[in-house]
């Protein structure tokens, strides 16, 4: 496989998990936040912001789940 083959499939899977993961999104965002200089990265900075808008709606759900349906002990 070529480097830039690899490169492309690494950035696929990042942007990816920065969709999945509630908590560990934050980290392949940022990385790729920090790249997208990259000529690789053309084109992929609204889809960066949707991964982000993303991941502030799971902190807020998660949120509103602490809140609403944790045990209030006295």
């Amino acid at each position: 496989m070529k480097v830039v083959t690899v490169k492309s499939i690494w950035l696929t899977l990042l942007t990816l998990l920065s969709f999945v993961l509630p908590f560990w999104g934050w980290l392949p965002l940022v990385y790729l936040y920090s790249q997208r200089q990259d000529p690789a990265m053309q084109g992929i900075e609204k889809t960066l912001k949707l991964a982000a808008g993303v991941q502030v709606a799971y902190l807020v759900i998660l949120a509103a789940i602490f809140y609403f349906f944790a045990p209030i002990h006295d």
